[in-house]
């Protein structure tokens, strides 16, 4: 019984991708009942909106707010039970086909009572033009038990349209796989759309729509900036800047996968100038998702969970 348990928050781990796209990819976590909320009265809980049924990319990527060196760790829980752990890593800046990036690497492994059961771990790798904040190459590696798979695709060398991935799954040849996107559309992965969204001058009420890559599915996506307020995690007490989301898993077409709902996350950013993604929470089939940050460094400075 405590197996097929651990079992099915392995599934949710690695189904759950989309509400973690801010931060690292194939996990999702929910603390439960902590009293990290603005006061014990008030708990934080997700906000449901609706999805346009529309499949168009509206988000503006004109920058990006990543920082040389930084850091960024996670614990990822289920229902309370700790199940993975994430980090998130900036390197330094180069170029790649003349185009000044920077690396943002990302890596969620499964840990505690749910590593013994099974290893599921997801290294994502990303290039990412500084001046536009759009993805010039994409890598991505994924285990689950036995089971392993590769990813690898330009997304378009940034530039916007379909594009192709090369997906290679363990004892199996290369596949290619050609995405359908609306002409005027760029494809984001969870490291672009979270230094995209730090660097997001955002008032409440303001929308904002894109498509998100997770491992080789596509899913559209909105945001709605909610409310200003200040509330207590982990890393401390912080005025924060919430956004509430939801995503769609699409086909290769563009068509929503109807056996597939649509997924509700909220995320509290940091409203500072680090903008560090505090805490995100989402809904699933399984339950309530919930991922904290434990600690941020980078090279002038150290914050640890308190």
């Amino acid at each position: 019984m405590i197996e097929g348990r651990n079992l099915v928050w392995l599934r949710s781990l690695r189904r759950s991708a989309i509400a973690l796209s801010f931060v690292v990819a194939c996990s999702a976590g929910a603390w439960g009942a902590s009293g990290c909320g603005a006061s014990a009265s008030a708990p934080l809980s997700v906000e449901t909106i609706e999805l346009p049924k529309l499949p168009e990319s509206s988000i503006k990527a004109e920058k990006t707010l990543f920082i040389a060196g930084e850091t960024m760790s996670f614990d990822v829980s289920l229902r309370g039970v700790l199940g993975a752990r994430a980090v998130v890593a900036v390197g330094e800046p180069g170029y790649v086909d003349g185009k000044a990036t920077i690396v943002v690497r990302s890596q969620v492994a499964s840990a505690g009572i749910v590593a013994a059961i099974r290893e599921v771990r997801d290294d994502i790798e990303s290039w990412i033009e500084l001046d536009k904040g759009l993805v010039v190459s994409h890598l991505a590696n994924s285990t689950f038990g036995k089971k392993s798979s590769h990813v690898v695709s330009d997304l378009g060398g940034g530039m916007p349209g379909p594009f192709v991935l090369e997906y290679t799954r363990k004892g199996k040849a290369m596949v290619k796989i050609r995405q359908k996107l609306p002409k005027n559309a760029n494809v984001f992965d969870i490291h672009a759309i979270l230094g995209v969204l730090r660097a997001w001058n955002s008032d409440e009420g303001d929308e904002t729509h894109f498509f998100l890559l997770s491992g080789r599915r596509l899913w559209r996506s909105s945001l709605r900036v909610g409310v200003r307020e200040t509330i207590k995690t982990r890393m401390g007490r912080y005025p924060v800047i919430r956004i509430d989301g939801v995503a769609q898993r699409v086909s290769r077409g563009l068509a929503d996968i109807k056996k597939m709902k649509p997924r509700n996350f909220s995320v509290w950013l940091s409203d500072d100038a680090d903008r560090l993604p505090l805490l995100i929470m989402a809904t699933t089939e399984y339950g309530d998702l919930r991922v904290e940050m434990t600690e941020y460094t980078r090279p002038d400075r150290r914050i640890t969970s308190r």
